[in-house]
């Protein structure tokens, strides 16, 4: 992948993730006491934790709008990641218009449970389960992002 490709991604990614907090700290009335950062990601595998212990991961998927699937990593580069190894309690997963909080393990269980297909982003050497957003929204709680 591209130097230039890579910014793009991670400032979209940084720029939903602080979308969630904000809306978690307005919401949820929580504050944020521990972010992942480029110097702690090997070892905290989670996006942020919040005053009440919650631990989150954040993903944001444009094409699922389209797709009317979530691509939920689980390989990076021929090495576990996304999923596989989060200690995140809870996935917040955002297609821009709306914020589905569902509990990690059950999305975990989900995916186990279910045949679904296999996504790959090239670019990247990214490997994911292509999860329909209608499961994702029978198991999550769902808020109009602000």
């Amino acid at each position: 992948m591209t130097y230039r490709i890579f910014q793009d991604k991670l400032s979209y990614g940084q720029y939903w993730e602080d979308k969630a907090k904000e809306f978690l700290k307005q919401n949820r009335h929580v504050e944020i006491t521990a972010e992942q950062t480029s110097h702690n990601y090997q070892t905290m595998h989670f996006d942020f934790q919040t005053s009440d212990g919650m631990t989150y991961e954040v993903k944001a998927d444009r094409m699922s709008v389209k797709t009317g699937n979530f691509f939920i990593e689980y390989e990076g580069y021929g090495k576990p990641s996304g999923i596989s190894i989060t200690k995140a309690k809870k996935h917040i997963i955002t297609d821009e218009q709306y914020f589905y909080i569902i509990r990690t393990r059950k999305l975990k269980q989900l995916i186990k449970d279910n045949n679904y297909n296999d996504g790959i982003v090239q670019c990247s050497n990214t490997k994911g389960r292509l999860v329909p957003k209608a499961d994702i929204i029978e198991h999550s709680h769902v808020f109009a992002c602000i």
